[in-house]
């Protein structure tokens, strides 16, 4: 695998990480996440944070 082709993979690999919010900046206004996201949330984390 040339070089070009390792860092198009990283590159992608860096990008896809970036798809994520972490849970403590849920509440963040900049994001816009939707009460319905938040609830879902705290149902699969168990209630790690108050909405």
């Amino acid at each position: 695998m040339s070089f070009e082709d390792k860092k198009e993979i990283l590159a992608m690999c860096l990008d896809r990480n970036m798809d994520y919010i972490p849970l403590g900046d849920i509440d963040d206004a900049s994001y816009n996440i939707d009460t319905q996201t938040k609830s879902l949330n705290k149902a699969f984390y168990g209630g790690a944070y108050d909405l």
